[in-house]
């Protein structure tokens, strides 16, 4: 790290933010975590820097000891940077002046807003969760997938003409015997992930596949093979292996998901409404 001194790095990155103190106890906001030239990180800097991280992802960040090292040395350079400003005088020059209270401003009102919606107390998220369940029931059933196996015969080098016609002289071996299609995809097959997976994909659902290659394989029926499908890969011939009718998902099942949706919107609805009534107040110019 270039001569930082560290106290603790170790268990930082163990450190869940509390924070000043959360390592041992009992240490002081002011503590020094590093030092580097006239550059000082202080624990109550590194606790700043950390809440402005997303909270979905803090914990991640602080369990990397790359990643907490990468953000002392952010710190660090930017009270390097500070620190030379400092002491060229350079931060009471008026312009300067007027852009640190915009920054102090901006940082203050970032961190009310989040306290305000902290004050106002928690709704019933489960109770909300279990209403948009049975009011939007059907927004939480599963896709129907399929699953299918294809032989691709590319026409990039042969051309399209000479690609069809062994595309349909494959077709023809099929149809005369179907039991073969897995012997003939790793004959004639040229799909590049055909020797990990024999062209067979599963559980595959609308959106995830070219639009020919789609309608093709969710207008058949089990068991059944296609004639040859053009795309901009070349001609595949498909079977159709299985289908999975759409699932009503239970509410245990998407609980979680729903309960977070609904503290979100419980936050936004309070933060909106008061920036309504504050966007609302009279402007005197």
């Amino acid at each position: 790290m270039n001569k930082i001194e560290l106290k603790s790095l170790v268990l930082l990155c163990f450190t869940v933010p509390g924070f000043a103190g959360a390592a041992d106890g009992g240490s002081a906001a002011d503590e020094v975590l590093a030092t580097r030239g006239k550059g000082v990180v202080t624990q109550a800097a590194f606790d700043a820097q950390v809440w402005r991280i997303p909270e979905e992802s803090r914990q991640e960040v602080l369990r990397d000891r790359g990643r907490v090292t990468d953000l002392i040395n952010e710190l660090l350079l930017r009270a390097q940077l500070a620190a030379d400003a400092r002491e060229s005088g350079f931060e009471q020059d008026p312009e300067i002046q007027a852009r640190m209270k915009l920054a102090v401003e901006e940082e203050l009102a970032r961190a009310w807003i989040e306290e305000y919606a902290n004050r106002q107390g928690e709704a019933d998220y489960e109770q909300l969760a279990r209403e948009s369940y049975t009011l939007e029931k059907e927004k939480f059933r599963s896709q129907e997938t399929v699953d299918v196996s294809h032989i691709l015969i590319k026409d990039e080098e042969r051309g399209e003409d000479a690609a069809e016609a062994l595309a349909l002289e494959v077709l023809a071996l099929l149809r005369a015997k179907p039991e073969r299609f897995d012997e003939l995809a790793l004959e004639y097959s040229e799909d590049s992930r055909r020797s990990s997976n024999n062209g067979r994909y599963r559980e595959v659902s609308r959106g995830q596949l070219v639009k020919p290659f789609e309608k093709a394989a969710f207008s058949m029926q089990p068991g059944e093979i296609s004639d040859p499908v053009r795309t901009q890969y070349g001609f595949h011939i498909i079977r159709l292996d299985a289908i999975s009718a759409p699932q009503q998902r239970t509410f245990e099942e998407v609980h979680d998901a729903l309960v977070e949706r609904e503290r979100t919107r419980h936050r936004d609805r309070i933060t909106n409404d008061y920036l309504s009534y504050l966007s609302s107040m009279n402007v005197e110019m």
